[in-house]
């Protein structure tokens, strides 16, 4: 699957990234619908995405041993 990776930065009502082919070109998506406020919270989000997803990643092994079946 292609996407963008990041790192992604928000410019409070939008979010950009380096594309997903690898040339210098950035991708830039704003955010539509809600307050301003929501708009900016929702980009520093999304911006935050590529990061939380390796900590998950990152946690994912000791997590898993939370809900093994011995548990039970």
């Amino acid at each position: 699957m292609k996407h963008t990776p990041g790192p992604w930065r928000s410019d409070g009502e939008g979010v950009e990234g380096k594309a997903f082919d690898g040339s210098r070109r950035w991708v830039t998506e704003r955010i539509r619908g809600g307050t301003p406020g929501e708009r900016g919270a929702n980009a520093r989000l999304i911006a935050a995405a590529p990061e939380m997803l390796e900590a998950l990643k990152a946690i994912l092994p000791e997590a898993g041993k939370c809900f093994s079946d011995s548990d039970t």
